[in-house]
């Protein structure tokens, strides 16, 4: 009777394995490989920033020339954000960039600028955004855009777009020609030289001084050659020419 039992109870574990096993089959396991790079792809992708509701932006081109932006001269972009939420943000960057009018394609890049600076809740600050167009660009039309990027406490990131419009590239000033240090040193020692030189030949060609001294014409062999030479004694005018 008890080997009656003990057989039974196999029998019995045999076919509970056996439906499990089945049951297994009837499951859609994914067995993707995880570790494939081209898998993971999307990953490597920056995440593009979206705008937060609660930031308010508003912008002003200045233009140092008319209604037009000189070639590598800097000008100025006033950005003003009004923080409209509860909520902190810490103003982080603003950049810019300038695109083809027709395709749009992006042509040059303006150099960020960090701030760092909160803009509290209910709260509303300026920047000042000084930019340069690139010289490599011609004179003409563009498109320009240009974004802030700020975060909250939890540093999720956010970006705004506060400005994007078509602007004018006008020709910048000329630059001024600078000669080199060397050619200038050169041309310091060469003007010395030459003043030096006239110095010191200008009594040789003015040549010597003459003597207003009387000639003295007496000879060797006179005893008064030895002496001084006197004076030539002046002459009396006459008591006649007094008179008159």
């Amino acid at each position: 009777m008890a080997r009656y039992v003990l057989f039974a109870t196999l029998l019995l574990s045999s076919a509970a394995v056996i439906a499990a096993d089945e049951g297994l089959h009837d499951i859609d396991i994914d067995r993707t490989d995880l570790s494939d790079p081209a898998l993971n792809a999307d990953l490597d992708k920056p995440k593009t920033l979206l705008p937060h509701s609660d930031v308010e932006p508003s912008s002003m081109m200045l233009q140092p020339v008319g209604e037009s932006l000189p070639i590598g001269v800097p000008s100025y972009l006033l950005v003003s954000l009004a923080n409209l939420g509860p909520k902190m943000f810490n103003v982080t960057k603003i950049n810019g960039i300038v695109s083809d009018v027709k395709s749009g394609k992006a042509l040059a890049n303006f150099t960020r600028r960090m701030y760092g600076d909160p803009l509290g809740p209910r709260e509303q600050r300026s920047f000042r955004y000084p930019f340069v167009p690139n010289k490599k660009l011609s004179p003409g039309e563009y498109q320009m855009t240009f974004s802030v990027f700020y975060a909250n406490r939890d540093k999720e990131g956010f970006s705004t777009e506060v400005y994007s419009g078509k602007q004018v590239l006008v020709a910048g000033p000329p630059e001024k020609s600078e000669l080199p240090l060397t050619d200038i040193a050169m041309a310091i020692a060469l003007v010395l030289g030459l003043a030096i030189a006239y110095t010191s030949l200008a009594p040789l060609l003015s040549g010597a001084p003459k003597s207003t001294a009387p000639v003295d014409t007496r000879s060797a062999a006179d005893p008064s050659q030895w002496l001084p030479a006197a004076s030539s004694p002046k002459k009396k005018k006459s008591p006649a020419a007094k008179r008159t």
